[in-house]
């Protein structure tokens, strides 16, 4: 490829382009296939691309992190010939892509891709705390409002309260002052 020309990558969010989310497998669940991501970011095969998925594996050992959630192991048929792959989940392609080689640049696209995905899930989460506690506020604010008003039925006023007291009066049956 001459140097001049960019290299087409699949790591973006223009949905009217091929993107990453267009070579997912959607079968119950969301998943890739391991060989299928390894020539998305640029490895010539899947054994080549075994040291990342390999550090990705261990990565989530590490956290107690399930592997078989993330990494399945699967025989599949590609023309015509059965291969030994991964069904990968979208946190095991981030893992294994961060654990891929920069030297290429269809993984330093995809970790770019990554980490914009991940920031914005995280963003996306502060803004729903912030969401749910102004709504737990209102609901707790419309709650107390509520025993407070029933709690006052019947209860004499502030100023009638005074006044009750000044003259000695029982404010709530079965109390004296």
């Amino acid at each position: 490829m001459p140097e001049n020309q960019p290299i087409q990558h699949v790591f973006h969010f223009d949905e009217d382009q091929d993107n990453f989310e267009q070579h997912a497998i959607d079968n119950g669940s969301v998943c890739w296939y391991a060989s299928e991501l390894a020539q998305l970011l640029g490895y010539q095969s899947l054994a080549s691309f075994g040291k990342a998925i390999n550090r990705a594996i261990s990565a989530c050992t590490a956290l107690n992190i399930p592997v078989m959630e993330n990494f399945q192991q699967v025989k599949r048929t590609v023309d015509g010939v059965t291969i030994d792959d991964y069904k990968l989940s979208r946190f095991a392609c981030y893992l294994a892509t961060m654990n891929g080689s920069t030297a290429k640049p269809q993984v330093a696209a995809a970790q770019a891709y990554f980490a914009t995905l991940a920031e914005s899930f995280s963003e996306y989460l502060h803004e729903a705390e912030g969401v749910e506690r102004v709504l737990i506020r209102d609901e707790i604010s419309e709650r107390e409002k509520t025993l407070l008003r029933k709690h006052c039925q019947g209860l004499p006023s502030w100023l009638e309260f005074k006044r009750m007291r000044f003259f000695r009066v029982p404010v709530i049956e079965g109390c004296t002052t």
